[in-house]
């Protein structure tokens, strides 16, 4: 499933941007920026981290 970065202006005339599924839904939605240069290394930092990132479990089950 493919996934998609956007990057958009919200009512307060910030840039922010949301990863997309491949089915159209958000994934999730960044904080604001004030730049849409700061919105795109945003999106730089998120896919830096969750390439070098594991999975934390935090349930305590097997």
């Amino acid at each position: 499933m493919a996934y998609t970065f956007e990057i958009f202006k919200d009512d307060h005339n910030d840039y922010r941007f949301r990863l997309v599924s491949g089915s159209g839904e958000d994934v999730v939605t960044s904080g604001p920026y004030s730049t849409k240069g700061d919105a795109k290394e945003g999106i730089k930092a998120v896919v830096r981290a969750g390439l070098d990132s594991g999975i934390a479990d935090q349930t305590g089950e097997d």
